[in-house]
């Protein structure tokens, strides 16, 4: 079990980030589709520019998403995603 925030000072947090860059930029590994939960999906945002906060509330239940171009590209073209979350943390994902 990991407790952690992607944005802890922990050196192994950075090394994560710099794998998932080389394994989506190296021509050999693009094809891989990387997922992250809890910690994961956090180190994977940071490691492509995105920011991760502490959430101001505890947020349960299920959510549809909207993929934009480039995240149908990755999920061959399907719309959405559903996603339920337990204590922010993303424990399950369906694509529809």
């Amino acid at each position: 079990m990991i407790g952690a925030a992607s944005y802890d000072p922990i050196p192994w947090i950075q090394d994560a980030k710099q794998f998932m860059r080389d394994i989506v930029y190296s021509p050999n590994t693009q094809h891989i589709k990387i997922f992250g939960v809890c910690l994961g999906h956090q180190i994977i945002a940071e490691a492509f520019g995105g920011r991760v906060e502490s959430a101001e509330k505890v947020e349960l239940g299920v959510y549809g998403l909207e993929l934009t171009e480039e995240g149908q590209h990755w999920w061959q073209g399907n719309k959405g995603v559903l996603v339920r979350l337990v204590d922010s943390s993303v424990t399950e994902m369906k694509v529809r």
